[in-house]
């Protein structure tokens, strides 16, 4: 007898669907929820790390061979990576530089 019962209960297709769709739109949404604040983390995360850049450049010598010399100070929150230099808005060549905070 408790077997046609509960066999009936699955049966009648009109309390299912409402269920269902329910269940469906909350995964719906969670799914949607969690991308986004996965991206919004990412996004202030990188933020954070650029603000944290800080560059001074503390001096300047031109030397009469056409050598620029230039003394820099890292004083942001993060290392830095300088990986090209431009003078006049030309690539000049140099050796690469990382550094280190302070």
């Amino acid at each position: 007898m408790k077997l046609k019962a509960f066999l009936r209960v699955f049966r009648d297709k009109r309390a299912v669907t409402p269920v269902l769709s329910n269940v469906l739109l909350m995964v719906i949404a969670v799914g949607a929820m969690s991308v986004a604040a996965t991206a919004a983390y990412l996004i202030s995360n990188n933020l954070h790390d650029t603000m944290g850049e800080r560059l001074i450049i503390e001096d300047l010598w031109f030397k009469p061979s056409g050598e620029i010399s230039v003394y820099l100070r890292n004083t942001g929150k993060v290392d830095l990576e300088i990986s090209a230099v431009y003078v006049n808005h030309t690539l000049a060549s140099f050796t690469e530089l990382e550094l280190p905070i302070g």
